[in-house]
């Protein structure tokens, strides 16, 4: 069986299919939900912002474009709606640190789990793993961070990412390049 477009179940829906839309949040729910607790490091605010999320979905649908990508478009609302919730926090400013520690003494993990469309749940470390991860992460720019995650979380090609935030293609490419190597760095200086 061959798997629906987005666009294709976009349009079933905006039709009057509810089950298409259906098809459409399973395929996201994993990635959207691993992404919030990436940069929300709590499980309740992650939650909230889920449903705030997926609801400014069905409303905005009607709007989309076809010719915009829909996962892209998806973790556009997704960061729009962090980037408010964090106005007043520092977090752009790199005043905020990630506190793995928020969200039951575990935090997420680096590479291979990054992306995983499975359970974001079992895609988290605990203990002395956890806290390195959180050390690595605190010496790389919020800007970095924010390439880094969109990537891995979010699944985006680096021309999906420059899109997304308005920025040429070698600088996303430099971001992510860069807060690699520093993770990677901090990581083996704490081994």
């Amino acid at each position: 069986m061959t798997e629906l477009s987005d666009e294709l179940l976009i349009k079933e829906y905006l039709g009057g299919n509810a089950e298409s839309f259906g098809l459409l949040f399973e395929r996201y729910k994993n990635r959207v939900f691993s992404y919030l607790l990436v940069l929300t490091r709590n499980r309740e605010e992650a939650e909230d912002l889920f449903q705030e999320i997926f609801i400014k979905v069905i409303d905005k649908l009607p709007f989309y474009r076809e010719e915009n990508k829909f996962g892209p478009w998806l973790f556009t609302l997704a960061r729009n709606a962090f980037l408010d919730s964090r106005k007043s926090s520092g977090y752009l400013s790199g005043k905020r640190t990630f506190s793995m520690d928020e969200t039951d003494a575990d935090g997420a993990a680096l590479g291979d789990r990054l992306a995983s469309d499975g359970d974001p749940e079992k895609n988290f470390l605990s203990g002395e793993e956890a806290r390195k991860i959180e050390a690595a992460f605190g010496r790389i720019s919020p800007e970095q961070k924010e390439v880094i995650v969109l990537r891995h979380y979010g699944g985006m090609s680096f021309r999906e990412i420059s899109e997304q935030l308005g920025l040429p293609i070698g600088t996303v490419l430099a971001r992510f390049s860069r807060g690699a190597e520093k993770l990677r760095e901090a990581l083996k200086v704490m081994q």
